[in-house]
């Protein structure tokens, strides 16, 4: 199941805000680009090799944009995990990423500000 070249993600509504570059993000976190509309940050994330989905939400849990597939059927579940696992460590300087793997696929999820971003990856075997 590979997606065309080229596919745009199916939704994307919200500019992504400035979160810095590459630099010290740990293997495997989703990538949380400097600058760019939703869309372009997730078309970028999905390129990747070895991803199969992106997705971005808010911190209500509505979605703002997804490309690819592997994705969650219900993602808003996601941001309340993301904002739990920050309330284990209060005073880190950066959010965790939290990963979780399923007989099918492994899902990175991350947050910065107002927006929570999940990277999914199918597990091969």
């Amino acid at each position: 199941e590979g997606r065309p070249a080229g596919r745009r993600p199916q939704r994307a509504h919200a500019p992504a805000r400035s979160h810095g570059g590459a630099r010290g993000r740990r293997a495997g976190a989703p990538a949380m680009a400097s600058r760019g509309t939703v869309a372009e940050v997730l078309q970028v994330a999905s390129e990747r090799t070895g991803v199969s989905g992106a997705i971005c939400l808010d911190r209500q849990g509505f979605t703002l944009g997804t490309c690819g597939s592997q994705l969650p059927s219900q993602p808003s579940h996601i941001v309340s995990l993301a904002t739990c696992c920050a309330k284990m460590e209060p005073k880190a300087t950066s959010p965790p990423v939290i990963t979780m793997e399923t007989s099918t696929r492994t899902l990175s999820v991350t947050s910065r500000d107002d927006l929570v971003v999940g990277i999914a990856r199918s597990v091969e075997g």
